[in-house]
């Protein structure tokens, strides 16, 4: 699938979840290496084709050192692994006016052919703390160009972190949000560690690991920056032009890595009323009864002490359109049930904030026209949050900066 938006044509690429697992090869194919299931699949994602999986490796027992201590476990491991060799392994094949993004020549290549672009692929899977490597070369195109690695895209608003290089030695780190990209790190001059030159290889690696992100370049680390917009997502691959049209990146030996310590459950929001990606029913509209949907979720990070809820339509003709806000909602709280009442504050101590038609209350879906996308976004705090009740969802967000220890979301759809 592909997704042109207007800011500049960004392509939203789908990879299918058949590059999580092995496939039926001769012995030439080299099938990329099978990543387990960590993490939760967006319940949206197209059913893999049938296909035989990969065992995973058998791992040796440790040996003691001299010391007769076992030795230190490593703080990452590979979890996924691809160099492209095997055609079938379930990138996205596409070949348009503007552009070309197709195994080539033994990797995988991303060929931007628009003015001020970018074009990303990525895994369909969500991460916490993550570390992603590549190697990469510019195989044409003008020297103002940008390519690299990207981590945490959020799966409904896009927005995420990208480390970029470029062929004159520039480097960065930005997250885009809404559309538009935002530099939180940049290099003052080009770095002697990145290989220029049409064809020469630069081994980039991306790590995510809580507020702190980090970008080296041949195992040099040029560039950290901290940032807590994003604490989990995709990864992937991104390619963009600057000015000028032509960027052609060949992108080989993509790996995956997350911390070795034990993967705690993911925290998720769900609803009894529709799942994740599902039409929201009538009666929690405004064509209905107009009332809230039950949401409950799973157990939040340690050291939760309150939740924030803010529910809004991304897609809506203006800009994003809040629905419902809520916070204070007690730590130990795990479900709202159908049809919470409008009002200032509830039994439990939570607070309503206002929504964008300036009421403090749950306003359904309603849109001018065709589909929209309707995103309950559940925060974790490690805070109880002073704002006064009224307070609208951007004084809110504000007010919970650096107090994110987690977030869970959950997607619906309507149509009018």
């Amino acid at each position: 699938m592909t997704d042109k938006r207007s800011n500049g044509l960004i392509v939203y690429l789908t990879l299918v979840l058949v590059i999580f697992v092995g496939a039926c090869a001769g012995p030439e194919d080299q099938m990329p290496t099978e990543l387990p299931a960590l993490t939760k699949v967006p319940k949206t994602e197209l059913e893999a084709p049938t296909a035989t999986q990969v065992p995973p490796a058998e791992t040796p027992p440790a040996e003691e050192d001299s010391t007769g201590e076992p030795p230190t476990e490593e703080p990452w491991k590979a979890i996924f692994e691809d160099d492209f060799s095997y055609e079938e392994s379930g990138w996205d094949r596409y070949h348009e006016a503007d552009g070309v993004l197709d195994y080539e020549d033994g990797g995988y290549r991303m060929f931007v052919d628009v003015p001020s672009n970018t074009f990303w692929v990525r895994t369909y899977q969500d991460f916490f703390d993550v570390r992603v490597e590549v190697d990469a070369s510019i195989i044409g195109g003008p020297e103002t160009n940008r390519y690299g690695l990207m981590c945490r895209m959020n799966d409904v608003t896009f927005d995420a972190y990208f480390f970029f290089i470029s062929s004159d030695g520039n480097y960065s780190i930005q997250k885009q949000i809404q559309d538009s990209f935002e530099v939180l790190e940049e290099s003052d001059e080009a770095s002697e560690a990145i290989h220029t030159g049409i064809g020469e290889v630069n081994h980039l690696r991306a790590e995510c690991v809580g507020e702190q992100l980090r970008l080296s370049v041949n195992e040099e680390l040029l560039l950290e920056a901290w940032d807590s917009s994003f604490l989990k997502g995709d990864v992937g691959m991104v390619a963009g032009t600057v000015g000028g049209a032509g960027t052609d990146v060949l992108f080989d030996n993509f790996v995956i890595y997350v911390q070795s310590t034990p993967e705690r459950q993911p925290f998720e929001l769900l609803s009894s009323a529709f799942n994740e990606g599902a039409p929201i029913p009538i009666k929690y509209t405004c064509d209905g009864d107009d009332v809230s949907p039950p949401l409950a979720w799973t157990d939040p990070p340690e050291g939760t002490q309150s939740f924030a809820l803010i529910f809004d339509d991304p897609d809506a003709p203006g800009g994003t359109w809040v629905h419902w806000v809520l916070f204070n909602l007690p730590a130990e709280a795990r479900f709202l049930k159908e049809d919470i009442p409008p009002g200032v504050d509830r039994y439990d101590g939570s607070l309503f904030g206002e929504n964008s038609w300036e009421q403090m209350e749950y306003g359904g879906p309603c849109p001018p026209s065709g589909t929209h996308r309707y995103v309950f976004k559940l925060y974790a705090l490690d805070t109880i949050l002073d704002p006064e009740a009224g307070a609208n969802s951007a004084y809110l967000l504000n007010a919970m900066e650096d107090h994110i220890l987690d977030y869970a979301d959950l997607m619906g759809t309507y149509t009018r």
